[in-house]
C-alpha cells in the first residue's frame, strides 16, 4: 500500500507518499501506520487554499476598480458639463452684443405700450441672424433655445420724448448636457440641465 520510503521515529510512521494522497505533488504527512483518509486530504487541501494568497491582489482590485472607474468618468463628465455652462454664458454675451449693435427686434410702439416684451422664435423675426456667431462656440444652440426680453429704460428721467434705450436681456433655455458614460451607472441621471444663462445690455436708441 505504501510505495515510498517509511521512516519510523518515536513510534510514529512518517509517510512520504503522494500517490497514496491522490495528489500530483510530493507532500509529507504524519500518520499512525496508515494512508490518510478523505477527511485528511480535504483538510490538507482546505488549509492549502486558505493559506494561498496569490489571488488576493486580483480580488482586491475587483472591488476597487468600479469605484475608480466611477470617479474617473465622473471627473471627465463634469468637466465637460462645466465647459458647456461656460460656453452657454459666452453665447449669451455674443448674442447680447449683436443685439446692442442692430435695430431692436420689436417695434417702438409695441414696447412702449407694454413697457416690456419677450421675443422668441415664434413672435420675432431675425433671431437666427443674431445667434449665428454664438453657434460657432455652442453648435447645439437653436432659435428655440433663445428668449430676448426688451424693457423700456428711462435714462436719467429725461423722458421718452427724446428717445430711449431698451434694456435687453438674453436668456438661454431648454438646454441639457447629456452624459456619455455616467448614465450607464445605476441610479445616476442621463443628463443635467444647463442652468439658464443670462446676459443684460443696453440696446440702441429708439
Amino acid at each position: 500500500m505504501i510505495q515510498q520510503g517509511i521512516l519510523l521515529k518515536h513510534g510514529v510512521t512518517r509517510i512520504r507518499n503522494w500517490e497514496c494522497l491522490g495528489l500530483n505533488t510530493q507532500v509529507s504527512v504524519t500518520l499512525l501506520s496508515r494512508c490518510p483518509t478523505n477527511r485528511h486530504i480535504l483538510v490538507y487541501k482546505m488549509n492549502k487554499i486558505i493559506r494561498d494568497k496569490s489571488g488576493a491582489t486580483a480580488v482586491e482590485f475587483a472591488f476597487v476598480m468600479p469605484i475608480l472607474l466611477l470617479i474617473s468618468f465622473g471627473i471627465m463628465e463634469f468637466s465637460a458639463y462645466f465647459f458647456d455652462l461656460h460656453r452657454a454664458n459666452e453665447a449669451t454675451r455674443i448674442i447680447a452684443r449683436n443685439l446692442s449693435r442692430t435695430a431692436p427686434l420689436v417695434s417702438e410702439a409695441t414696447l412702449t405700450n407694454a413697457n416690456s416684451y419677450t421675443c422668441t422664435f415664434e413672435n420675432c423675426n431675425g433671431i437666427a441672424a443674431v445667434i449665428a456667431d454664438a453657434q460657432g462656440i455652442f453648435p447645439q444652440l437653436t432659435v428655440e433655445n433663445i428668449e430676448i426680453d426688451y424693457e423700456v429704460t428711462d435714462l436719467g428721467n429725461i423722458g421718452y420724448s427724446v428717445g430711449f434705450k431698451p434694456m435687453i436681456v438674453v436668456r438661454l433655455t431648454g438646454l441639457n448636457h447629456d452624459f456619455m458614460v455616467l448614465g450607464g451607472f445605476s441610479g445616476l441621471p442621463d443628463s443635467l440641465a444647463i442652468n439658464p444663462a443670462e446676459t443684460s445690455i443696453l440696446g440702441k436708441w429708439y
